[in-house]
């Protein structure tokens, strides 16, 4: 699909189109034709209660971007002293944060995607996250505030 229809659907994913804050999802997607190169684009639903002035009515989200290839995930050693993680969720957890997929990682790194998705399971627990978009948004936005 073109740029616009992706960008499209994961801003619908994550308005919501009219559901409540609970079944809005958001989302990840790359932009380009080399997902080695592109743009990572993430897609967060701005709950109600969060909105840091008066912004109206209606459905918010927040659109991150990020050329691929270009550091930006916290250090893996960082990780592991933060949140307690194993060398392989930290591993993991900073491929995931330059866009990498549950299968591609898998594949990458001759795991099964069964262990990739256990290791998944564990970051979300030490992190205090319960979906990928917001484990990334997390792990992210660390590693921006301390950079800043």
């Amino acid at each position: 699909a073109s740029g616009d229809v992706v960008l499209r659907r994961l801003i619908a994913a994550a308005t919501g189109e009219g559901r409540s804050d609970a079944g809005r999802s958001g989302g990840l997607a790359v932009l380009g034709a080399d997902p080695r190169t592109g743009v990572s684009v993430a897609a967060v639903p701005l709950p109600e209660r969060r909105r840091p002035f008066d912004m109206g009515h209606g459905p918010l989200a927040v659109l991150t971007f990020h050329r691929r290839g270009a550091p930006s995930a916290p250090p893996a050693e960082t990780l592991r002293r933060r949140y307690a993680l194993t060398p392989s969720e930290a591993r993991l957890a900073v491929a995931l944060c330059g866009g990498a997929s549950v299968a591609g990682y898998a594949g990458d790194n001759g795991v099964s995607n069964t262990t990739v998705k256990t290791h998944l399971r564990q970051l979300f627990a030490k992190v205090g996250e319960h979906r990928q978009v917001d484990l990334v948004r997390r792990l992210l936005s660390e590693a921006v505030a301390e950079a800043a």
